[in-house]
């Protein structure tokens, strides 16, 4: 049955004549999915595909999450409307528009608003909130998400995206809004209330990225960086901070203008093989040593080590043990080391780094997926004055060195990357040679994530079922592995192989985690940002055979099952 909003939408003076067209094109099947639900806050914020409807990306829903957040935060500071909002926006289709949309309400609302007027990185946002003392910002971006993808990410006064029990109270407000239609853009205070943002911003988040550097005597001239951004918000800030630095970067050309459309890139998300294939040509020929790709937003930063006769793909658990042992080393040497660093991870990043960082005496404190954890607990930490933050990472290619900014930040990852491939070339080793020497010192890790997609409401039944097949199976072996434990999210306990329980110290969420014999896990929930399930394996055995083998085995027996 059609749903009722859709009549009410095809009728309303608020809703475009753009929309309407696309309205008027829309299969029965895409206007109940379209229409049927309000988008979620997910573990980002908004993230949905554009178009029209209340379960889609749009001028409307902006209108409603714009109003939704400055309620929320008028109601939770009396100095709300004179700290502000700070408004930053990617290189996607109606970023700006959405963009000028939310600082029309918020100024309608009384909010003072400052905005960027050009692409901006979402670390930029995250650290210009800090810097200005605002009450909180919103970026305009899907992140690495495909090309018809749009979102919204709201980040509180600390520059950090909202965790769930601030996103539960701001989503009272969202879900208390009946009529979206009723939400109309007023631009009459912007003149007095939007303050566009000066380029001095940046250059001073650019100046304090380059302040990260922890060893400042390398001669980086030698060191050849192949660079591409994707078509997305990277490029500015990493040309400005790689070559202050003194690094010989060539960036590959074809993928440097802001480009809804990705024309000339396979994949704008840097986990994905496909988005390197021109800058791999441009190594090849020009025989970089390093090739570095930031997604749209850049906060995340994939890495390939390019070789004579071979590329080398390096995972985000995998230079996140790099960037550990390097860290930890440099710090050493410069007796910059003490016992009260933490490194902060998540559940489902691979045990390689962690390794490392508790052999040298620093505690790690694994979170929940999503980087704003990681940010909520650098909060805590700087709050406490207790212990260091020394760094944090994720296995989707997020890293953060300094807490200048409270969320991934691709800009410092690609300094202190190139920083630390420039040192090990110095001693004729290349990144992924430095990494078969951790292997050789502490075991193989074989770190592997599969993701199952399932689209519209019914994907959604089917993700549900998925986890439920899951959870109804007490595996008491995986691969042939002894599971001695299985930790549920959902429930928040550690259940152990002879019936004992414990309770999990982190907020619930649908994940299940299975520890098995010998370091090794297997992780399994459905993303918060796109209609997938997710499948982390982290396995940890002799050799590269054996460990593949383990994989094989592991993923026939989950496949048998669901």
């Amino acid at each position: 049955m059609r749903p009722q909003k859709f009549d009410l939408w095809l009728k309303s003076t608020a809703v475009s004549n753009e929309l309407k067209s696309q309205m008027r094109e829309m299969s029965e099947e895409d206007i109940i999915d379209s229409f049927s639900k309000d988008i979620e806050f997910g573990t980002a914020g908004l993230r949905g595909i554009m178009g029209p409807g209340t379960n889609r990306m749009n001028i409307i829903t902006i209108r409603k999450a714009s109003f939704a957040f400055g309620s929320y935060l008028l109601d939770l500071c009396e100095h709300t409307k004179r700290r502000g909002i700070v408004i930053a926006y990617d290189n996607r289709n109606k970023s700006n528009d959405f963009g000028l949309e939310a600082a029309k309400v918020f100024t309608s609302l009384g909010i003072k608003t400052y905005m960027f007027d050009k692409l901006t990185p979402t670390p930029q946002l995250s650290y210009t909130v800090r810097k200005l003392n605002a009450i909180g910002g919103v970026v305009i971006t899907a992140s690495h998400n495909p090309k018809q993808y749009n979102g919204y990410k709201v980040y509180d006064n600390e520059g950090c995206q909202l965790v769930p029990q601030k996103i539960e109270k701001l989503y009272t407000y969202f879900k208390a809004i009946d009529n979206e239609l009723n939400i109309f853009s007023d631009d009459s205070k912007l003149g007095e209330l939007l303050n566009i943002l000066p380029d001095v911003v940046s250059d001073c988040y650019y100046e304090d990225v380059l302040k990260i550097r922890l060893n400042k005597g390398l001669d980086t001239s030698k060191l050849r960086i192949v660079y591409t951004p994707e078509h997305g918000t990277g490029l500015n800030g990493v040309k400005f901070i790689l070559k202050k630095a003194g690094y010989d970067l060539h960036v590959v050309k074809n993928q440097a203008n802001p480009d809804p459309n990705f024309t000339n890139t396979l994949s704008p998300n840097p986990e994905d093989h496909k988005a390197y294939e021109g800058a791999i040509e441009l190594a090849k020929k020009i025989k970089a040593d390093i090739i570095l790709a930031t997604d749209p937003d850049a906060d995340r930063l994939g890495v390939v080590v390019n070789k004579e006769n071979d590329s080398v793909y390096l995972t985000g658990n995998q230079v996140g043990a790099l960037l550990i042992d390097y860290i930890i080393k440099t710090k050493k040497h410069y007796n910059d080391f003490n016992d009260k660093y933490v490194l902060y991870n998540t559940i489902v990043t691979g045990g390689l780094g962690a390794k490392i960082a508790s052999l040298n005496g620093v505690r790690v404190f694994s979170t929940l997926t999503g980087f704003k954890f990681i940010g909520d607990q650098i909060r805590k930490l700087v709050k406490e004055d207790k212990e260091k933050f020394l760094f944090g990472y994720e296995e989707s290619y997020g890293f953060l060195l300094n807490s200048m900014v409270r969320d991934k930040d691709a800009l410092q990852a690609c300094l202190i990357i190139s920083e630390m491939a420039c040192y090990y070339k110095n001693q004729n080793l290349t990144l992924d040679e430095v990494l078969d020497n951790l292997y050789k010192e502490h075991g193989y890790y074989l770190e592997s994530i599969d993701s199952l997609t399932y689209e519209g409401l019914e994907g959604s039944k089917k993700i549900t079922s998925l986890m439920e097949k899951l959870r109804s199976n007490k595996l008491s072996t995986l691969g042939g592995k002894k599971v001695i434990a299985i930790e549920d999210y959902s429930i928040g306990k550690k259940i152990y192989a002879d019936g004992s329980e414990e309770l999990l110290q982190l907020p619930e969420s649908n994940v299940l985690r299975y520890i098995l014999q010998g370091d090794s896990f297997v992780a399994i929930r459905p993303s918060g940002t796109e209609p997938k399930c997710k499948f982390y394996y982290n396995l940890v055995e002799k050799d590269s055979t054996s460990a593949n083998a383990l994989l094989e085995s592991i993923k026939k027996q989950i496949k048998d099952i669901i």
